[in-house]
């Protein structure tokens, strides 16, 4: 959540004639690359929250030790390749 913090920072400069011109590679505003990018950004506020969720609620679940922890192993592994997938998509 705190690497999505960050790059939306630096998004927040290229933003509205902000401070800092955007790169030329990201495109226009309405650029398939500048969207992967803030769904990349995006991404890790969301599924940092549903990682937190997941976390949560899990062990209430009349699920199995190991069926349990492939869950959060899975949640931890889309929580990294994800966002960074979309990010090098761009």
């Amino acid at each position: 959540m705190a690497a999505g913090a960050i790059i939306g920072m630096v998004m927040g400069f290229w933003s509205f004639d902000g401070p800092v011109p955007g790169p030329d590679w990201i495109g226009s505003y309405d650029a398939v690359s500048r969207r992967l990018l803030r769904l990349g950004h995006i991404a890790f506020f969301g599924l940092g929250n549903l990682n937190i969720l997941l976390a949560w609620h899990l062990p209430g679940f009349g699920l199995p030790a190991r069926v349990k922890r492939l869950a959060a192993h899975c949640m931890n592994i889309g929580n990294v390749f994800l966002p960074l997938t979309l990010i090098t998509a761009s």
